[in-house]
């Protein structure tokens, strides 16, 4: 409620030196509303609860990601010799004909289906699962 209330009397302390010509008035509303818009920010932050991030390690589903990502930016960006990016060109004003189509461009584009092959076919994992293991 407070920050409801300091908006509306910093609105009103703008349209009092603005509209009205009340400059002194204006800048003292203006004031108190700054005051209790920060004042009620930080009661805010201070109920607010606090959890610690803890970092989880990196799995080989990751890395290959990763690793297929800058695979697929690598073809996009590098200058490759004998590989055309004309098909990656965009003209507003196309022939009718048929688009160009590179497939080196496109099978590195299917590379960003990675992760969803890795959810279809997981890699086995290094650790032993003690659940499963006599």
């Amino acid at each position: 409620m407070a920050l409801l209330g300091g908006l509306i009397l910093l609105l009103g302390g703008w349209l009092m030196r603005d509209v009205w010509d009340q400059n002194t008035l204006g800048l003292v509303l203006m004031l108190v509303g700054v005051g209790a818009v920060l004042v009620s920010l930080w009661l805010i932050g201070r109920r607010t609860p606090r959890t610690t991030y803890h970092q989880e390690h990196w799995s080989g589903a990751d890395w290959l990601a990763l690793l297929t990502a800058l695979l697929v930016v690598s073809v996009y960006l590098l200058p490759i010799p004998g590989l055309s990016r004309s098909s990656l060109q965009y003209n507003p004003y196309p022939v009718l004909d048929l688009p160009e189509f590179n497939l080196w461009v496109a099978a590195a584009t299917l590379g960003l289906l990675s992760p969803a092959l890795q959810k279809i076919t997981p890699i086995q994992s290094l650790k032993k699962d003690p659940v499963t293991q006599p």
